[in-house]
């Protein structure tokens, strides 16, 4: 069958329309895509939280940490319970093992990080008055009334003499 004359020239432009809409349409994606890329890595972390390096922030962390890790042990949920954990035990490692020969507490034998995360949590819930103190003074005074060296100072108050520096 022959094919009409002007029959093919309007085939080729319902296909040339059709790819320009096509093209229009990627290219409209394309821009959207790339200016939501820009605007989401454009932007400023937000600010650390003031109170993550004081004892509202080690009480906060220390208990998410407890809470993560054994009371209901479950996967990570957001980045604030990602922080807490990694920053309650990294503190509280970070303090045990590294006083520079300054010991002031004395520890048995196979102390478990969860136990000197209960003992923080304990000390910083029972001790009010540290909530603006600093997180690594917090946990060195928590190991040092936990563990005494001397059971005869294990009633004093030692974290009154050092917070005055």
């Amino acid at each position: 069958m022959p094919v009409p004359i002007g029959h093919e020239n309007m085939s080729s432009q319902l296909y040339g329309t059709r790819k320009r809409n096509t093209m229009k349409r990627f290219t409209i994606l394309l821009l959207f895509v790339s200016l939501a890329t820009l605007t989401a890595f454009g932007r400023k972390p937000a600010p650390a939280d003031p109170s993550d390096s004081t004892g509202i922030g080690v009480q906060r962390a220390c208990s998410t940490a407890l809470d993560l890790n054994y009371l209901h042990p479950r996967k990570v949920k957001t980045h604030r319970e990602a922080f807490d954990l990694g920053y309650c035990l990294g503190l509280i490692k970070g303090v045990y093992e590294n006083l520079n020969g300054e010991v002031d507490f004395c520890p048995t034998d196979g102390v478990s990080i969860r136990k000197v995360t209960e003992l923080t949590v304990s000390f910083v819930q029972t001790h009010p008055d540290l909530k603006d103190k600093d997180s690594a003074d917090i946990v060195r005074w928590a190991l040092t009334d936990g563990f005494p060296c001397h059971p005869a100072d294990a009633k004093s108050d030692t974290h009154t003499s050092t917070e005055k520096h």
